[in-house]
């Protein structure tokens, strides 16, 4: 995957069968969060073949609060430059996508915090999709 840190406090890798990204195949998740004192930081990395065919993903990323408040929005992340290459990095012969979605957010209060993450590209199958890996870090000062 693309860099690590010794701030992450949380990572969640998935593959895709097939190398597709059903649009109803919803990305669930339970983060433990420990303090309230800090600020983090959410990406994505996004993974697929040369096979994918869009020059960008659509998703909708929610993150929902312990304490019952929620914070959701639609991305639409632009994969290639002007001149149609892909700006990701290859690695195992996939192109590697690190998507930020929330730099220095602060979590109302200890515990668990959920994540849903949906695919909101127009088709039913988002084919070429290989994977999807969030992180979690604790922000840098």
């Amino acid at each position: 995957m693309l860099g690590c840190s010794s701030n992450e406090i949380y990572r969640y890798d998935k593959n895709f069968e097939n190398n597709n990204w059903n649009r109803f195949d919803f990305i669930e998740l339970e983060v433990p969060i420990e303090t309230a004192e800090n600020l983090y930081d959410l990406s994505i990395d996004f993974i697929h073949s040369s096979a994918y065919a869009p020059d960008h993903i659509n998703l909708n990323f929610t993150l929902y609060f312990s304490n019952g408040g929620m914070r959701s929005r639609d991305y639409e992340f632009k994969l290639k430059d002007k001149n149609q290459n892909w700006t990701g990095t290859v690695e195992d012969q996939n192109i590697h996508h690190r998507l930020p979605i929330i730099n220095k957010i602060k979590i109302p209060e200890a515990g668990v915090q959920r994540i849903r993450i949906e695919n909101k590209m127009t088709k039913f199958d988002t084919p070429g999709v290989v994977g999807l890996s969030v992180f979690v870090k604790k922000s840098e000062e």
